[in-house]
């Protein structure tokens, strides 16, 4: 830790290390940028080391032997599903999915632990499906990735010996559309000694609800505002009120002149239409999509 540059724990990791280190479900509540992703990443990682890493455990009967663990822990089989990763981490974008993965990237040295970040684009399916197969004992993917490979790759990858299971920026996760999805993966992984974590900026009714049925007597600890509808402080917020559509567009290209950095969450039809504009203008403008 502090080869890497790190004093002391944030205060969502202060508080979720020790219940993750006991074996403990846990609920986490804290904004954007506060460290979750190590909150949940080195308590997860350090498990892994004492208890064993399936991948290394040999023959006998020491504490470390796959004879040890449930029939479903044990040492992969082949056929369907036969390879499972042992941490499996959803997140609701591929840019948050590429971060998690740089986070675990900075141990793969001193712990040996491979981290694979699976998400979409066009051309990416095929060198992830290269990596995947090189077993890596933590991925992290959004969720539409992880099902497609959940379905057409069946025949050697599942999620059914998952031994913790997070979800991070569950609300964002939600807020798309994505509890179905998210759901059915849950359900498909099977270990008795899963660990589950849910992180999440907010916790309305419908992340409560995913929360209370992933997790088993969970501990929920919340860091700054409790309340799930209060604004991020750390966000300028202005309001615009414009008469018509044509007055709406002329608002837009003064903002974008005025602002220096800024991101505009749109429909896919509106941002379209706001880019061509945009450039027609001379204005520089970014589509993340």
């Amino acid at each position: 830790m502090r080869g890497a540059g790190f004093t002391e724990p944030t205060p969502i990791q202060a508080q979720a290390w020790p219940i993750l280190c006991s074996g403990r479900d846990l609920i986490g509540v804290a904004r954007t940028g506060s460290g979750k992703t190590l909150a949940f990443l080195l308590p997860c990682f350090a498990r892994l080391l004492k208890e064993g890493l399936r991948s290394r455990m040999g023959t006998g009967t020491g504490p470390n032997d796959d004879s040890s663990l449930p029939v479903q822990m044990q040492k992969q089989a082949a056929g369907p599903g036969a390879y499972s990763p042992e941490v499996l981490i959803l997140a609701p974008s591929r840019e948050l999915a590429a971060q998690i993965e740089t986070e675990a990237r900075r141990f793969t040295a001193s712990t040996g632990i491979v981290t694979l970040a699976c998400y979409g684009g066009e051309g990416t399916r095929r060198e992830t499906l290269g990596r995947l197969r090189e077993r890596p004992e933590c991925v992290v993917g959004t969720v539409g990735r992880l099902i497609d490979f959940i379905e057409n790759e069946k025949h050697w990858f599942g999620v059914r010996n998952v031994r913790f299971l997070i979800l991070d920026e569950a609300d964002a996760m939600i807020g798309e559309g994505l509890d179905a999805n998210i759901r059915k993966i849950t359900c498909d992984v099977e270990t008795p000694r899963r660990q589950t974590m849910l992180f999440s900026a907010t916790f309305a009714d419908d992340v409560s609800d995913l929360a209370t049925w992933i997790s088993r007597h969970a501990v929920e600890v919340r860091v700054g505002m409790k309340d799930p509808l209060r604004a991020n402080r750390d966000v300028k917020q202005e309001v615009i009120i414009v008469k018509d559509e044509f007055d709406k567009e002329g608002a837009l290209k003064s903002t974008l002149r005025k602002v220096q950095l800024g991101i505009l969450s749109l429909a896919q039809h509106d941002a379209k239409t706001v880019l061509v504009r945009a450039v027609a203008e001379s204005l520089f403008v970014l589509w993340l999509s």
